[in-house]
């Protein structure tokens, strides 16, 4: 999985646009948002450009997402040139795949890259 989110890095910073690979790129803010996949995804990976901290809860096909909030998974500061970058996996229980991504940021705004398959 680790080898994925160094690719996730190299391959953004290509010349291709990231709608060309497969990424979506979202600004978290102090408020909490859901991103909702469509299809459902089973890994998950998100990349964290900004300067701050950002949270996130990954919900499963049937759930009803809920807000991030800094009780959840951190994903700690990044920049343009060195993201840092998680991946989640399969949920491995049912119902799985992962269908929604709640996000919210410390303070101020980040900028997230999320890539699924």
């Amino acid at each position: 999985m680790r080898k994925l989110f160094v690719l996730l890095a190299l391959l953004t910073a290509a010349s291709q646009t990231q709608a060309e690979l497969g990424f979506t790129t979202l600004t978290a803010t102090t408020t909490s948002q859901t991103l909702t996949f469509s299809p459902a995804k089973s890994d998950v990976g998100i990349c964290n450009y900004g300067a701050v901290i950002v949270y996130f809860r990954l919900f499963w096909e049937d759930e009803t997402p809920a807000a991030a909030t800094s009780a959840h998974n951190a994903i700690p500061a990044g920049s343009a040139t060195a993201p840092y970058c998680v991946g989640v996996g399969d949920a491995g229980t049912t119902p799985a795949p992962w269908k929604h991504l709640t996000y919210i940021s410390a303070s101020s705004t980040a900028t997230v890259t999320v890539t699924s398959e």
